[in-house]
């Protein structure tokens, strides 16, 4: 028998399985009552649980509520309502009985193979993380919204990391529902993430901080670092650049590949990765790193370090040059470039074309104010002034 019929069965009851329940599944219990100072009415029914070692028959007690608040009457019908839901139902008591520690398991075995590495460490991390200590031990008919906006409340308060551990739980949602283990509705998909907070500043340094900046890089750092600003790659499309994709006459480089930080070689992060980008004087300093006679897949920044100590380089130099600011790294250096060369004019698009991105949308996000800005916006608003009220008198300080 292969694994895939083993996989089907433990998710698919059985003809067999069914039969049995069909057999059994009606049950009509007696509604009784508590012993002790506070009284409750209650019924017992038995449930088709889903294990591992297939569907075994579990007893349950409902209670139906106070005696002194409902009468007999009353807790008969709301037994009823229960009994036609949920007991009597045995595709729904199958799948509403499986923890999601199974889709845990399903999904590791199963789904995180098909995508890359980089991506399957990030699911790995959010599940051990956040996902498996709130929910691995809950039943998928314990999941509602309201325990996961009570769970959402508890992550870090930054939007962006909220979203993306919202977004593997409804991934793994998704893939329970596509494999049979429910039909309900992802329970996240109305859920609040809180007031929108950044867990970095989306600041950058000045022309003259980055000039000092690049004074204490060693070499090799700073070239790739200007390369950065200059051309808007990310520092993994720089780490995995191949000599072949240099073009020196045309002055221009292609973008085909990327080095992740866990040294893996991927392509880009999206089609629009895939670009052609213009080097100008970049293009002579860039032909100094190749070797003569190299294999065109021989890397034009090979020997820098890791993404981490890229990384520590990189604010060590900031800090060193007089900007400090939390969370700043290499993806800064595509702020700076989004920002300076939009204001040399560069429209959205090609903007959009020049980075990778693939909406308008993201690109803002690259585009961040300056101190000019704000002396442009104040230029302006004190001419508007004058043509409205007419200038001041002793002129405008």
């Amino acid at each position: 028998m292969s694994d895939l019929t083993v996989n089907l069965r433990a998710i698919i009851p059985s003809q067999e399985d069914m039969e049995a329940m069909a057999r059994r599944r009606y049950q009509d219990p007696s509604v009784l009552r508590t012993h002790g100072k506070h009284p409750q009415w209650y019924f017992r029914a038995r449930l088709d649980v889903r294990t591992g070692q297939g569907i075994v028959r579990k007893g349950e007690r409902y209670y139906l509520g106070a005696c002194d608040k409902i009468s007999k009457r009353k807790a008969e019908r709301a037994r009823d309502a229960i009994l036609n839901q949920v007991i009597n139902k045995p595709q729904v008591i199958i799948q509403s009985q499986v923890e999601f520690q199974e889709i845990i398991t399903a999904f590791g075995a199963d789904h995180l193979p098909t995508v890359r590495e980089v991506t399957a460490v990030g699911y790995r991390s959010k599940i051990r993380k956040w996902i498996e200590p709130a929910f691995g031990k809950r039943r998928l008919c314990d999941i509602d919204p309201r325990a996961v906006q009570q769970w959402i409340n508890t992550l870090p308060p930054t939007t962006r990391t909220r979203k993306g551990i919202v977004n593997a739980f409804a991934v793994m949602w998704t893939k329970a529902q596509d494999w049979g283990y429910t039909q309900s509705v992802c329970p996240a998909r109305r859920v609040s993430l809180g007031p929108k907070r950044s867990g970095y500043e989306r600041a950058i340094p000045t022309r003259d901080q980055f000039r000092r900046m690049l004074a204490y890089l060693r070499p090799t750092l700073a070239l790739a670092a200007e390369l950065a600003v200059e051309t808007g790659m990310r520092v993994s499309e720089i780490r995995g650049l191949p000599a072949r994709c240099l073009d020196v006459p045309a002055r221009s480089l292609r973008v085909e590949q990327r080095l992740d930080h866990l040294n893996q070689m991927e392509p880009p992060k999206s089609e629009k990765g895939r670009r052609l980008l213009p080097l100008g004087a970049m293009a002579e300093r860039l032909t100094g790193r190749l070797k003569p006679g190299a294999p065109g897949n021989n890397l034009i920044f090979g020997d820098l370090p890791s993404y981490v100590a890229c990384q520590d380089a990189l604010r060590a130099a900031a800090k060193k040059a007089g900007f400090e600011a939390r969370g700043f790294g290499w993806h800064a250096l595509r702020r700076c470039h989004n920002t300076w060369i939009r204001k040399n004019g560069l429209s959205v698009r090609d903007a959009m074309d020049q980075m990778g991105h693939s909406t308008p949308q993201v690109n803002d996000l690259y585009l961040v104010g300056e101190s000019d800005d704000y002396k442009r916006r104040e230029a302006a608003v004190l001419k508007l002034q004058e043509e409205l009220m007419g200038k001041p008198v002793g002129g405008i300080s």
